[in-house]
Formats: C-alpha cells, structure tokens, sequence
C-alpha cells in the first residue's frame, strides 16, 4: 500500500483501521459507493482482508459488498483471502491468520449456504480499474 493515498475513499480508511462504527456511518449515506476502487483495484472489501480486520470485512459483506471483483492484478476476493492467509502462516503471526481465518469462515460461509451468484472463474473487463466475474 506504501505512504502514499492511491485514491482510497473514507470507507477505505474506515476499513483499514478496523472502524466498524464509522464504516456503518458511510454505508449509510447513499453517496458512499462500498465497491468503489483505488488505483490497484482495491475495493473496501479488499482493505478487510489486506488488513486483516475480520469485523470491518464482516460489516461490508452484511451490506452486500460485492465478492465477484478481481483487483488489476487479476486477484479474486478469495484468492486474496488465500494468500494472505498463507503470509500470516508463513511469517507466524498468529492473530492476523486467526483474523483471516474468520474472514475465510465468513466467506465461505455465505457461499456454502447458497447466497452467492454463481461463480466463473474467467474475468471480464469492466470500464475502471477491477475485473468483474462473468454471471
């Protein structure tokens, strides 16, 4: 993520510091656009996980953010989810997998009782900076 904004919104950085509170204060106002992304694609939904704040991910996906974006990397919310896992295994930091972790279980928690669209693994360009699924 570096110093530098990369066009983050307020939800962003709502996100990011876990600010559960705040994050439910700008998804109430119908300005806010919970999937809208910075310059690498990241949707709000993507600081969750890069941040491993399992409660901000939780509060985004109850207000139906949407899981089917790829970053400009070509990386799906699950995958992202995967790998950040595999860094937290990896470096032994025990809270942030923990944190993954249940992001994980909440992920595919929805998905497994049937909430999800249907998944194709193979994106399609969207005008901006994300990929989308195809439906």
């Amino acid at each position: 993520m570096g110093a530098q904004n990369n066009n983050k919104t307020l939800l962003m950085q709502a996100v990011e510091n876990g600010k559960v509170s705040e994050i439910e204060k700008l998804i109430k106002d119908t300005t806010t656009n919970i999937d809208a992304v910075d310059d690498e694609g990241h949707t709000a939904l993507a600081y969750a996980i890069l941040h491993a704040q399992a409660e901000s991910f939780e509060c985004l996906y109850e207000h139906n953010a949407d899981t089917e974006l790829f970053d400009s990397h070509g990386t799906s919310i699950f995958m992202m989810i995967q790998n950040e896992k595999e860094k937290a295994l990896h470096s032994g930091d025990k809270p942030r997998f923990e944190a993954l972790e249940q992001i994980n279980s909440t992920y595919t928690r929805r998905y497994n009782d049937g909430v999800s669209h249907s998944h194709s693994m193979e994106p399609t360009f969207n005008t901006g900076n994300s990929l989308k699924n195809k439906s």
